[in-house]
């Protein structure tokens, strides 16, 4: 009895079985420990059963060594923050200390140095989506949103959110937008004060109330938000980044971009719109519209990233050839609690930029309002328009929604406008 062979072929009928969707979806820790476990007793078996292939074994050892080496280069082990974000259920994670190397929609793995996410929480790597862009111009590092999902994103969760150590604690309660908002404010004039920004002209407020510094170029940039950033600390390793858009693909060539993203895709799109942004202020890009669509269940997730968001449109409302607009659908009915959030926001409600529809969206009308209606009737220059990008990250579904309004556009119109590209 060939023991050896039997035990090469169960690693391999491991590897099968809890590669089925039922083990994968349920339990992923058990799907990719089966995996490592069923190759390694495959590649020390086989070498028992047919004496050849010790060689091709010590190549397979040697490749995947070499991948460890590569990812040991483009790891960080640093001191990371984190912030609890209730209507989120979510973790605002910020790791201040790597400020540039990445692309809008790479990601990061994440590996924790603590009892707190379990015993073996070193050996285990998270992938979460960069929802900041590289260079950032206020000095701010990699943001990542982490929604409290699974057994690992609860623990991190709860860790952020322990009595007395989050910096959106005060007084028992969590700190709405509106503090956030008042803080900006205070600590750009402060810094003003004190000329810590001198290639700044002045100090100007912006609309609703928010601190924006006015360049000599006419552009607008906002400090990293008070309220934030000044939780509990963690050790972790940071990894990566990875994926990303292809190496062709240049956002900023394009004359407008629409962004749709689903539930915690919104990572993705914050990134993109911020690098976008950054490219227009640099003079590098010819961008001059700048759709956002963000399909939530709950309307209450809007208001942890209304600081990020009004920066954002601030930076917008001083480049007049820019405008940028973000569409939030939502598919549960909204809660009192939610509609007396939005009446102590500065200005009694939400920015006009930011509009709240309810239901889901008929990505068909959507996709040819934005490319007919809105990107065909900008002003052309001598070379005419430059295209439109369609970018989208969140369900299987949700992309095949856009995919097909996409392909409903008549050719007509994606001539007049140069073009229209997706990017999944």
């Amino acid at each position: 009895m060939h023991v050896d062979a039997w035990l090469a072929f169960a690693g391999f009928a491991m590897i099968a079985v809890f590669s089925l969707p039922v083990f994968r979806r349920s339990s992923y820790r058990l799907f990719f420990n089966a995996h490592w476990i069923g190759y390694l007793v495959y590649l020390i078996a086989i070498c028992y059963h047919v004496e050849q292939a010790l060689y091709w074994s010590l190549a397979t050892f040697f490749i995947l060594g070499l991948d460890y080496i590569c990812r040991l280069v483009k790891s960080h082990y640093t001191t990371v923050t984190l912030t609890p974000l209730p209507d989120l259920r979510a973790t605002r994670i910020e790791v201040p200390h790597l400020t540039r190397g990445w692309k809008a929609g790479q990601h990061v793995r994440l590996r924790a140095f603590t009892f707190k996410l379990g015993f073996f929480a070193f050996a285990e790597a998270h992938p979460f989506t960069i929802a900041s862009v590289s260079e950032n111009r206020n000095g701010q590092g990699v943001i990542l949103y982490v929604k409290s999902a699974g057994d690992w994103t609860k623990k991190l969760y709860d860790a952020a959110s322990e009595p007395g150590k989050s910096g959106l604690e005060k007084g028992g309660m969590y700190l709405n937008s509106n503090s956030s908002l008042a803080s900006l404010e205070t600590l750009g004039r402060e810094e003003l004060e004190k000329g810590k920004v001198p290639a700044y002209d002045h100090y100007a407020t912006g609309e609703k109330g928010v601190g924006v510094f006015a360049t000599r170029a006419g552009a607008a940039s906002t400090r990293t938000l008070v309220g934030f950033g000044s939780g509990t600390t963690m050790k972790m390793v940071v990894e990566g980044p990875y994926g990303g858009p292809c190496s062709h693909m240049m956002r900023s060539s394009f004359t407008s971009s629409l962004v749709v993203v689903g539930g915690s895709g919104i990572t993705y799109g914050l990134s993109v719109v911020e690098e976008l942004i950054r490219d227009v202020e640099k003079l590098q890009s010819r961008t001059r519209l700048i759709g956002l669509i963000w399909i939530v269940t709950d309307p209450a997730c809007l208001i942890p990233l209304l600081p990020t968001l009004t920066s954002l449109f601030n930076r917008v409302s001083y480049i007049p050839s820019v405008r940028f607009t973000l569409t939030v659908h939502y598919t549960r009915a909204v809660s009192p609690s939610f509609s007396a959030k939005l009446k102590t926001l500065p200005g009694g409600g939400l920015p006009r930029n930011i509009s709240l529809e309810a239901g889901r969206p008929d990505f068909k009308h959507v996709v040819e309002d934005f490319v007919r209606w809105k990107t065909n009737r900008l002003a052309r220059g001598s070379d005419g328009l430059s295209g439109v990008l369609v970018g989208v990250c969140g369900p299987g579904a949700l992309a095949q929604s856009v995919r097909e309004g996409v392909d409903a556009l008549d050719d007509g119109v994606r001539r007049n406008v140069g073009g229209v590209e997706i990017e999944e």
